[in-house]
């Protein structure tokens, strides 16, 4: 087959990963912080306060989205393959916002 199980390990646990975040009730950031999140986008103490304002369950899930968001687009990256393939996922609910 010529790939190892590394190379096949990350786009399986990052699609299983997107399916997770499909099946969630309510997003990691609710619907309701999405505008405020849009706003504060390009400043991170703004940013930072927007996440100290979303509920407690949702705020703890944050910092590890974000880790393994950050570990996936480093493989992406060493692998020369395209990091927008997370855009869909991420910022399709704030199209509307701007």
């Amino acid at each position: 087959m010529g790939s190892t199980n590394s190379e096949l390990f990350h786009p399986l646990v990052a699609e299983t990963f997107l399916l997770f975040l499909e099946a969630l009730a309510e997003p990691v950031i609710p619907y309701e912080f999405y505008f405020k999140s849009w706003i504060a986008r390009n400043n991170f103490i703004s940013c930072r306060n927007v996440v100290n304002e979303i509920p407690r369950v949702h705020r703890s899930v944050f910092p590890y989205l974000i880790s393994f968001l950050r570990e996936i687009l480093n493989h992406a990256s060493s692998k020369g393959l395209m990091e927008n393939c997370w855009q869909p996922y991420l910022w399709n609910s704030f199209a509307g916002a701007n």
